[in-house]
């Protein structure tokens, strides 16, 4: 019973969770290709990066989870397992993206992911998050 009910949970988190990854991997896309061959890749080499993408995902978390007073890490799993397109890969990025949670370079993009979500959702979807493209431009 309890699994039938987190399989109904995490079922209503997932549209809120593919609209997020879809505007994740829109930015992916943005990033010059020699940089990076996948998610996996850019958020093991590029901190910011990666706070950038965790900012953005867990702001979301908290306008589109399950949670309405806070953070859904559920939300947050759902986003990265679907950026990444492997469920299995989304703990150890979670358990990573708590050990940097004192970097500065982590704090910075996870500053930028939740301004750019801020400002992309008080836009109902109309302005283009670019944080993190303005971020690669200097590569």
């Amino acid at each position: 019973m309890l699994k039938a009910k987190q399989s109904i949970l995490r079922e209503t988190t997932r549209p809120g969770a593919k609209i997020t990854a879809q505007v994740l991997r829109q930015q992916f896309d943005r990033i010059p290709v020699s940089l990076f061959h996948s998610h996996s890749a850019m958020f093991l080499t590029d901190v910011f990066a990666f706070g950038y993408y965790f900012g953005f995902a867990e702001d979301a978390s908290c306008t589109h989870g399950m949670q309405r007073d806070g953070l859904d890490l559920d939300f947050v799993k759902d986003v990265l397992s679907q950026v990444l397109g492997n469920p299995s890969a989304v703990d150890p990025f979670i358990a990573y993206a708590h050990c940097l949670r004192n970097d500065i370079l982590f704090q910075k993009g996870y500053e930028a992911g939740i301004m750019d979500f801020n400002a992309w959702s008080e836009s109902d979807g109309n302005l283009l998050p670019l944080c993190l493209a303005l971020h690669f431009k200097g590569f």
